[in-house]
Parts: C-alpha cells; sequence; structure tokens
C-alpha cells in the first residue's frame, strides 16, 4: 500500500461513547505513581518506558484497528521500550481466551478486571473508561507520559509522533483525587402507592451471564434475549416452568464481513483487514417481532471500497443495517438502512412499531457528538449558538421493511437548547399503545405524545417539572462557580442539573408509567396528565448498579410489570402491580 489511510465513521455505542477524542482524555491521580510502578512490575515492565494500550472490551471495536499499527510504530522506533495491551473484562478469563486468538501486534497481553489496581491511578474525564486508550508510562517513576484515546483518530505518522515527542515532558495532568460523598436520595415516592400483586423471581441455567450490552422479552415473557457487550453475540433463551433455558446463540458469521466490499477491493485486502482486528461486525441492539417468531438486530457491517484506487487510498465506513433473525429457521436476512444524508441516525438503539411498519431511532447533529476537533470548527456544528437550534430533530422514522428514512419526528426540547448543550445529552425512550406514540427524553426529562396514525404532536410535559411542583424531586443546588477550561468541560458540567434519568417507560389510554432513577433509587410514577394524578411504588430494590441498565417496563391486561436481569447471579426478577390507593 502507498499510504495507509483509514476514515473510520464511528456511530454511538452507549451514552458516553460518542464524541471525538478530546471528550475521552484522560488524567491521572496524584500520589498514585508507587502504584503504577508496582503494577507494571507485577506485569513484567522492563526499560524505561511502557507504552501500553488499555482497552475495555466490547468498549469500541472499530477502534481496535489503530492498536497493531501503534504496536508495529512503537517496536520500529522504540525498539527498548516495554509494550502490553491491558484487556479489561469482567471475565479476564474468557477474554483472554478469545483475545489471544487475535492479533493485536504483541504477545503481551494481560486481561483483568475493572478493579484492577492500576485503574485507581485514572481518572477518566467521562467518569468512565468507554474506548480504547494509549497510554505511555514512565516505568522509573510511574508518572503518565502521554495518553490519548482511539475514538475519532485518523492513525498516521503524526498522530504517533504527537504520542511520542519529548519522553521526557509529562503530558498528562495530574489531579487530587476527588472525595465523593455519595449519592443522595433525589426522588421520593407519592402518597398514593401503587400495590405490588406480585413479585417472582426466575433463574437464567447459568452460574454467570456474560456482561449485557441490551435485553429484549417477547410480548408473553415466554422468550428472552440478551447482547453480549464484549462479543455482539445474542443468547436466547425460552422459559421453562421457573427457569429461562438457553436455546440458541446468534453469532457474527463471515459473509457479514464481505456482504457491503467493493468487488474491486481482494478479499486478501478485506482478510488481512480482519487479522489486524481492522474490520468489525458490531450488533447494536435488538427487538423481537410481535409474534416472537423473528428477532430484530441493528448492526453496522464494514463497507470498504477505495476512494482512490491509483493511490490506493482506501476508505472503511460503517454500513448501518438491520438483520432479521428467523428464530425457526435459525436464518438471517440481512437489509441496508437507507438513512437521510443530512444527518446522522443513531442505529445503536431502535424502537420498532411493527403494526405501522416504521423504526424511530434517535438523531445525531453538530459537534461534540460529531467531529474530531477541539472545538466547534463550524457555526453549522457549534451548539453555543442560538442559531444552531433552527432546525433539531429528535426522531428519524424509516418504513420497513426496505428500512428506508421517511421524514423527521420532533424537536430536541428545550432544556439542550437553554443549556447550549446540543445532543449529548439527548437519549430517547419510546413506546405506544393503540391509537399513539409516546417519546420520552430520558435525562431531561419531556415526555412527548404523537398520534400513532398522522404523528401529530398532541402533547408534553416534563416529569421532572411534575415531581418538582409535587415537593417530591429534591434539586441540588448548583454552586460551582469555578470557569470551564474550554467548552467541552462546559458541557460536561451540565450534568450536574440532570437529577434523574428515565430507565424505561409504558403508556395506555392517558396515562404515563415511567420506571425513573436517581441513580440510587428506582421508583416507577404512574401519571395521569390530564388530571395530574401521581401515583408511585416505594424504592424498586435493586442490589446492584448495573441492574438499572437491564430492566424493562411494560404495561399489559390493566397490569403494570417491572422485569429486570442481574447479569452476576443470572436472576430474571418480575414485579407486577396495579392500582390501590
Amino acid at each position: 500500500m502507498k499510504k495507509h489511510i483509514l476514515f473510520i465513521i464511528l456511530i454511538t455505542l452507549c451514552f458516553f461513547t460518542k464524541a471525538q477524542e478530546t471528550l475521552y482524555g484522560i488524567e491521572q491521580i496524584k500520589g498514585t505513581e508507587s502504584t503504577v510502578k508496582d503494577r507494571l512490575a507485577e506485569i513484567g515492565a522492563t526499560g524505561d518506558y511502557t507504552f501500553s494500550v488499555l482497552m475495555p472490551v466490547g468498549g469500541c471495536p472499530r477502534c481496535e484497528g489503530s492498536i497493531p499499527l501503534f504496536f508495529k510504530d512503537t517496536k520500529k522506533h522504540f525498539p527498548k521500550a516495554y509494550i502490553t495491551l491491558i484487556a479489561l473484562s469482567d471475565d479476564p478469563i474468557a477474554a483472554y481466551e478469545e483475545l489471544s486468538t487475535k492479533n493485536y501486534g504483541t504477545q503481551n497481553l494481560v486481561c483483568t478486571n475493572y478493579d484492577d489496581p492500576l485503574m485507581e491511578s485514572f481518572h477518566f474525564k467521562t467518569g468512565t473508561i468507554g474506548v480504547p486508550y494509549i497510554v505511555i508510562i514512565n516505568n522509573n517513576t510511574g508518572d503518565f507520559i502521554s495518553a490519548s484515546p482511539l475514538l475519532g483518530i485518523t492513525y498516521n505518522d503524526d498522530f504517533f509522533k504527537s504520542l511520542t515527542d519529548d519522553l521526557d515532558t509529562i503530558k498528562v495532568d495530574k489531579i487530587s483525587k476527588k472525595i465523593s460523598n455519595g449519592i443522595s436520595d433525589k426522588i421520593l415516592p407519592a402518597k398514593a402507592k401503587l400495590q405490588i400483586l406480585d413479585q417472582s423471581s426466575r433463574n437464567i441455567n447459568c452460574s454467570k451471564l456474560p456482561k449485557i450490552s441490551n435485553i429484549a422479552f417477547s410480548k408473553d415473557f415466554s422468550k428472552l434475549a440478551c447482547l453480549e457487550y464484549e462479543t455482539s453475540a445474542v443468547l436466547l433463551a425460552e422459559r421453562k416452568a421457573n427457569r429461562y433455558v438457553f436455546t440458541d446463540t446468534i453469532h457474527t458469521n463471515n459473509l457479514e464481513y464481505y456482504l457491503f466490499k467493493a468487488p474491486d477491493v481482494p478479499d486478501s485486502l478485506a482478510q488481512a483487514l480482519i487479522y489486524m482486528n481492522i474490520m468489525q461486525i458490531i450488533y447494536l441492539d435488538i427487538a423481537f417481532s410481535n409474534d416472537a417468531e423473528e428477532l430484530y438486530i441493528s448492526a453496522s457491517l464494514p463497507h470498504l471500497y477505495w476512494e482512490n484506487i491509483e493511490t490506493e487510498d482506501l476508505v472503511y465506513t460503517n454500513q448501518a443495517c438491520f438483520i432479521r433473525y428467523n428464530l425457526k429457521e435459525k436464518s438471517k436476512a440481512i437489509v441496508p438502512m437507507k438513512l437521510d444524508s443530512l444527518y446522522i441516525t443513531s442505529h445503536s438503539h431502535f424502537y420498532i412499531d411493527e403494526e405501522k411498519q416504521r423504526v424511530f431511532m434517535g438523531v445525531l447533529k453538530g459537534w461534540p457528538t460529531q467531529g474530531t476537533t477541539a472545538e466547534p470548527n463550524s457555526p453549522e456544528n457549534d451548539p453555543f449558538l442560538d442559531s444552531f437550534y433552527d432546525f433539531c430533530p429528535m426522531l428519524s422514522v424509516l418504513t420497513s421493511p426496505q428500512y428506508e428514512f421517511s421524514q423527521f419526528l420532533g424537536e430536541l426540547p428545550d432544556w439542550h437548547k437553554k443549556e447550549h448543550t446540543g445532543y449529548f445529552y439527548f437519549s430517547p425512550k419510546m413506546c405506544h399503545d393503540k391509537n399513539h406514540v409516546v417519546v420520552a427524553d430520558t435525562y431531561a426529562g419531556d415526555i412527548k405524545t404523537y398520534d400513532r396514525n398522522s404523528l401529530k404532536q398532541l402533547s408534553s410535559f416534563n416529569i421532572n417539572d411534575v415531581l418538582t411542583e409535587k415537593g417530591l424531586l429534591v434539586q441540588d443546588v448548583v454552586t460551582n462557580n469555578i470557569p470551564a477550561k474550554n467548552k467541552l468541560q462546559e458541557i460536561l458540567d451540565k450534568k450536574d442539573l440532570l437529577p434523574t434519568r428515565i430507565l424505561d417507560i409504558a403508556y395506555n389510554q392517558g396515562v404515563y408509567y415511567i420506571l425513573l432513577t436517581d441513580e440510587k433509587n428506582i421508583v416507577l410514577y404512574v401519571y395521569i396528565h390530564g388530571a395530574n394524578m401521581l401515583l408511585s411504588t416505594d424504592n424498586i430494590a435493586s442490589n446492584l448498579p448495573n441492574d438499572k441498565e437491564n430492566i424493562k417496563l411494560f404495561f399489559e391486561n390493566g397490569e403494570i410489570k417491572v422485569i429486570s436481569v442481574d447479569e452476576k447471579s443470572g436472576k430474571v426478577s418480575l414485579n407486577t402491580m396495579t392500582f390501590t390507593h
């Protein structure tokens, strides 16, 4: 190849995995230098410097393509440096078995869990590690010399030089460890309570589930699907008495690597990119069909083609697709999405209205959800300008079975405009009944109702405003008067203004069922909009923090059902509630 240029377009994988490299900054906690030195010695690091990649397994598969390139350049320019891949996983043994078969450019592979002592030395500006990072460390002092996330970068000589120039100078900031007072209670239950009719548990037939990124249930709860975070495999289970028994696993396959490869790109080149972990298949979200005979999967498949074949400039992008998996025949039908070209449609989550042949997906627009610059690079991308919000749709609507863009729906709620955060905190949840479609803004709390046929907006309210009015939401008084270092930090600081998060929502005939958390408590609120009437449960018990990520809400036959999966115990918990007040 005369040039090695890869244009990698990355679409949102989770809430905080959706911006450019500047968002994913690392700082070192002061006083952790000895911990770093000791841990590197345990790993076997030798020489003056360790050139490492810190990688959360499954956090950003497309980012992994730069890892072998980085290690190749390290061996060439710094042959005495110690190089290692440090992979973080909830199951390090399984991760080692999987990763050791791949080519990352080094045999020094360390698989460990997220509680590794080394992690105590990192402060991630987003609050958690979401993507791989290159971290260069001085073995003698335990100082982080240089660090860079691998999301949104174009790997080339200039990038490598920016990391390795002047290894005597520490380029990573150090901060004092922040002491947290813990999470305070913000939401309170209403005086009018719901009665819990049934609390039951149904175990999944395994001692420990893999890390789950999404779950789906059939309408009658007889079938369960789990999307593995680290491998993109989908696990299928059926309910047998009081247990869910695994019946099938949907794996990615080789055909999906080549389906959108241009004919003039040699298979041998594609095979080399697969071997180097550059080409990836990513399954993102799942949902059962109404009859539970099919499973819908939104996916990103590799799209490989020449930008200029004579200069050998190769382009690699995501092809957004729907995969329809037939559970009886165990077969796949793959249909590429035809999306609007002006805005990015995030297919990491989708909501399907099968009867109306529609699919709804969130929209992304502007900085910092798009781009790789440290600041907005044009007025059209700058969320700090009022003109940015002249047209800001919430959702893209696709028509099935061809999954072709048909229209935009709604406007970005006012909170995002008022705080000038653009789309950074926008994350929609959806549901419908016979005549209505409801869209909830996960973090800002806006809930909008549309006519299911015409998609005309009928009503709107904010659940945080309702709770505040009724004295059930404790709002923090923001006293931080320290100016933000830059526009990005200004947006990140706005997280303190968002006291709650909608975990899921259901709706039926004018009644809204809203599962809400303040990150400590989970309360189910039932709100009758026209009557301004509010019911609730007490706090719904949740033993593990990750329970909040694997919880679903259903309304069926006059009953409210809250169902959750605990991926560590394999227990499926079902709470059934009804009105009594």
